[in-house]
Order: C-alpha cells, then sequence, then structure tokens
C-alpha cells in the first residue's frame, strides 16, 4: 500500500495547530520557533506592521470613520428617545 492509497493528501507535511480527530501516527519534527512556517509568517507579519502599508493606512482611516458615525448614531438616537420619553 503505497502513501496516496492511506491519505487523501500525498503531502507528508503536518502544520503546527493541526488536529488529528482519530487514529494514531508518529511524526518528526523539523523546525520549531521562528525556523517553522507559523514562525516565518509571524516575523513576515511583525516587519509589514512596523511600515504601513497605504491600503492598510487607508483602511485605517475608514475604520476610524466607521466608529466615529456609529459613536455620533447612538448618541443622537439616545438623545431623541430622551426627549420622546419626557414628552
Amino acid at each position: 500500500m503505497d502513501n496516496k492509497d492511506a491519505h487523501e493528501l500525498s503531502s507528508p507535511i503536518m502544520m503546527s495547530g493541526s488536529r488529528v480527530l482519530s487514529g494514531e501516527g508518529k511524526m518528526i519534527v523539523i523546525a520549531v520557533g521562528k525556523y517553522s512556517a507559523l514562525g516565518k509568517i509571524q516575523a513576515l507579519l511583525g516587519v509589514q506592521e512596523e511600515t504601513s502599508t497605504p491600503l492598510q493606512m487607508k483602511l485605517e482611516k475608514i475604520a476610524e470613520d466607521i466608529g466615529k458615525f456609529g459613536l455620533i448614531s447612538a448618541i443622537v438616537i439616545v438623545v431623541i428617545l430622551l426627549i420622546r420619553f419626557f414628552i
């Protein structure tokens, strides 16, 4: 029985955070910490956080505007409801 018959995927790689739902198996750990795939992704994200891209800056501005609009809307609704309650 070759490897393809035993598994749906022919890749022998298991990423960190993977869950085994049933059965048993053995594995060899070849990379941990900053040398693993997740560590490399986190390192790349750490570099990107320091230098924001134009898209990230625009998205942050839009998020701030949405937050301000939501706050102002909530205040206006509360004031209207209070006026209606007292009248």
